[in-house]
């Protein structure tokens, strides 16, 4: 296989994969902490105002370790280097940043986790596999 398209290839499995991580814990996590039935961006916020902090917890560890996985995947199919899993981590953490800017009432702690965390989780996963 042509290494572009083995690059491009590893950063979309990457992608794919952390984001089924992603969306599966973030499930996981609304099945023991449901988000409100009237489902607004103000009724939101106003639930995470006094939402236990597993509400929060939940996501940001799908973001973290869904980040991980994509390094890891990135890495498995393109060996030659990292950069597959830094794009990857990079574009996870564009779609966290969204998130945060869209809903716009997580907690401080959260946002910035959320904003350190993709890109070296990623990279970390990347490592846990070795080059070729």
């Amino acid at each position: 296989m042509h290494p572009n398209l083995r690059f491009a290839l590893a950063v979309l499995a990457g992608l794919i994969s952390g984001g089924l991580i992603i969306a599966g814990i973030e499930a996981i996590g609304h099945f023991f902490f449901p988000l409100p039935e009237e489902f607004t961006f103000d009724a939101l916020c106003e639930y995470f105002k006094d939402a236990p902090l597993m509400t929060f917890v939940f996501p940001l560890l799908a973001w973290t370790i869904g980040a991980l996985i994509s390094g890891v995947i990135a890495k498995l199919i393109y060996r030659a280097n990292n950069k597959p899993a830094f794009i990857a981590g990079l574009i996870q953490l564009v779609f966290v940043l969204i998130n945060l800017i869209v809903i716009g009432c997580h907690p401080l702690w959260m946002e910035i986790a959320g904003a350190l965390l993709p890109v070296p989780m990623a990279m970390l996963g990347s490592r846990l596999i070795a080059s070729r």
